[in-house]
């Protein structure tokens, strides 16, 4: 195997990681340059030349030419441009002043709708639809081209308006044709003959709106220029940073124009329902296993679930509309604040997660609030949410590549990870591109729902898989349970008849001999220190007693649980920190990931001190480190220190080996064994880059 090949291998989850993010940056960049969904209809070019009558001072009418030039004057779009469907991204904008619908415009601002800026609280945007031009050489060819629009003597198309924020009065030509929440102080006898209403307070209401635009046929008949052109004036009035139109409208053909709306809107309302299922099965099996292990990822789904609603939102009627559009932009950071909990990690006793995910509901916070305010409130704002998601982002890239390298985290987790990551780092770009197909934001939200539910639905399938593993082999593992029982008991005996009759033996004899010694002496200092031998000598015996004691401790009999190693390892260094520092050792619980195994609680604990006991008496080390992972379907418990290691060899593991011949005893790590696979489990160490390890694989629970 190469060395390539090797490093790959090693590091497969880190790279996977970083591939995904490449892939969603290639995705975003391609989808916001190349697929804006709908291509913008071309403007209209040339001069229109037109008469509008003014009353003089006398009272008389006066006639006045006026002479436009489109796309510098007005903007203005022909109906041959438009094709099957097109966007109109260009519009007339008249700031804080409502003009006659209809109107010959002489000169207003043009505004692109593809680029955001700052409205006046109220004004007028104004859209110029214009005919075929009567004069042209390729008239016939043109209105041709048109039979598929063409019904009895007139063409038609189909315009679709956005929401406009956050009230509006929309007019087709001189007619009122939509009203949509209420424009303080307006009076609708002023601009129009079929309308003479008068609303006094600010309403908001937003709703995209459908206008059926119809174009004369006869050539011998149509006007060039506004006389038989399609005007539509929106007066609209707005109490917060988002004002008008956020995004361009699109005319064409009904059905290709209404599938716009109505295809992102069934497309958004069905991945939110998708988050909201997998959010009820979720919460029903996370209390159903009475685990909070899954939080982070209903967190997840639950940002999914807000994306696609407010985006839902955006493209039906909405009573609050700006509340929505915070909605909107607050998403990602919940997204991205649950992915920071699943994969974040602790540096040292520093919660590093729960501090990167606060930053991120920070920039929940400042977004979801960003539209309520003034336009430069709400830039600046979306620039401190920006940084808040540029953060999370390096942040959760961290966290993944650590835990990646670690080997604590799945495959799919990784993937989630990185769509999330990816997300997260786009959130400085606003993501307002219609249809759903070619907003990157809806594919990313939806990578990251599927990657969320795999992932989530893998430890479930794991665990009942286990489960089932665990019932299957009931007899089985009885069977072995017994045969295990009869092998210890025959060993406790074989333990208890060495320890009370071959050692006790000879011991009582010495201190008989001692008594003796101690009558018939006459010597002072020869008594003391004859006394001081059976002292010593009852103090043996009675450690024998000890061990007698704890050879009957029959640890087979204990039940086996789900045991958090994590904790266990905490608790164990805590009550040895002061033995290993008295020692001189430095003692390191690396255990910090949550790692649960099936063992035998007291007795696993009980193979734990022993075993780094066993390092601090005998071997010369400066160091020991505690740590638990899973590797693959086991769940180990590894005890590693930069001692001088085991002689080779040595079977560590066989009774009554010590490492002096001179001490009796050796039972610490046949016993440690010996209750590692009573919990059908193994205990086993090498020696790697100068360091003793020993391991206890167990069950993963």
């Amino acid at each position: 195997m190469s060395a390539i090949t090797k490093t790959v291998k090693k590091h497969v989850k880190t790279i996977v990681f970083f591939a995904c993010v490449a892939l969603a940056a290639c995705f975003i960049a391609l989808t916001s340059v190349c697929a804006r969904g709908v291509a913008a209809v071309p403007q209209a070019t040339g001069v229109l030349t037109d008469y509008i009558y003014e009353t003089t001072e006398s009272g008389e009418n006066e006639r006045r030419e006026i002479a436009v030039t489109l796309g510098e004057d007005v903007a203005a779009v022909r109906i041959d441009e438009i094709g099957a469907l097109g966007a109109l991204d260009k519009v007339n904008y008249v700031p804080n002043e409502f003009v006659m619908p209809g109107e010959v415009l002489e000169k207003c601002e043009i505004l692109d709708l593809t680029e955001p800026r700052a409205l006046a609280e109220r004004g007028s945007l104004i859209f110029v639809v214009l005919n075929l031009d009567p004069d042209a050489e390729d008239f016939k060819e043109k209105a041709r081209r048109l039979d598929r629009n063409k019904i009895g003597d007139y063409w038609h198309f189909t315009l679709c308006l956005p929401q406009i924020f956050g009230a509006s009065n929309v007019y087709l030509r001189s007619q009122l044709v939509a009203r949509n929440g209420s424009i303080a102080d307006y009076d609708f006898g002023n601009y129009n003959t079929n309308y003479d209403k008068q609303t006094y307070e600010f309403n908001s209401t937003a709703a995209p709106l459908t206008l059926d635009l119809s174009f004369y046929t006869r050539r011998q008949a149509i006007l060039d220029g506004y006389a038989s052109a399609q005007i539509i004036t929106v007066h609209y009035q707005s109490k917060s940073a988002i004002a008008g139109l956020r995004e361009p409208a699109v005319v064409g053909d009904e059905d290709k124009a209404t599938a716009v709306f109505d295809g992102s809107a069934n497309a958004f309302v069905a991945l939110a329902i998708l988050s909201a299922i997998g959010f009820a099965v979720f919460v029903a099996l996370t209390a159903l296993k009475r685990t909070a292990a899954f939080v982070p990822e209903l967190v997840t789904v639950l940002g999914v679930f807000l994306y696609n609603i407010a985006a839902f939102g955006a493209l039906k009627r909405a009573a609050l509309p700006v509340q929505c559009a915070g909605l909107g932009l607050a998403a990602p950071f919940i997204v991205l604040g649950g992915a920071l909990l699943s994969v974040g990690v602790n540096v040292k006793r520093v919660p590093a997660r729960f501090v990167a995910a606060a930053v991120a509901l920070i920039g929940a916070a400042l977004a979801g609030f960003s539209p309520l305010g003034a336009f430069g409130v709400m830039r600046g704002l979306n620039i401190a949410a920006a940084a808040a998601a540029v953060v999370g982002a390096v942040a959760l890239a961290v966290f993944a590549t650590v835990r990646a390298e670690k080997g604590t985290v799945g495959l799919l987790q990784i993937i989630y990870s990185a769509f999330t990551a990816a997300l997260a780092a786009a959130v400085p770009f606003a993501f307002a591109i219609r249809p759903a197909y070619a907003d990157p934001a809806f594919w990313l939200n939806a990578c990251v729902a599927v990657t969320a539910f795999a992932y989530v639905f893998k430890i479930f399938s794991d665990a009942e898989r286990r489960s089932r593993y665990l019932t299957d082999n009931l007899h089985r593992e009885v069977e072995r349970q017994v045969e295990d029982i009869k092998a210890v008991v025959t060993e406790r005996d074989r333990l208890l008849r060495y320890v009370s009759h071959d050692m006790k033996k000879p011991l009582r004899a010495a201190l008989a001999f001692t008594d003796t010694l101690i009558e018939r002496e006459k010597d002072g200092e020869q008594i003391k220190l004859a006394n001081i031998v059976k002292q010593k000598t009852n103090g043996v015996l009675a450690g024998l007693d000890d061990i007698a004691e704890y050879a009957k401790f029959n640890y087979i009999a204990e039940p086996s649980r789900a045991v958090a190693l994590d904790a266990l390892c905490a608790e164990v260094c805590g009550v040895l920190a002061d033995d290993c520092k008295a020692n001189g050792i430095i003692l390191i619980n690396d255990a910090t990931e949550r790692v649960e195994a099936y063992a035998k609680p007291k007795g696993l604990e009980s193979a734990l001190v022993n075993i780094i006991m066993n390092a601090v008496e005998h071997a010369d080390c400066t160091t020991i480190t505690v740590s638990a992972a899973y590797v693959k379907n086991k769940a180990v418990l590894a005890v590693a220190d930069d001692g001088k290691g085991v002689a080779a060899g040595d079977d560590v593991f066989k009774p009554y080996v010590t490492e002096s011949a001179e001490e009796t005893g050796g039972l610490g790590l046949y016993i440690c064994k010996s209750v590692a696979e009573a919990m059908n489990g193994t205990l086993a160490f090498e020696r790697t880059d100068g360091k003793t390890v020993f391991r206890i694989e167990l069950l993963r629970a």
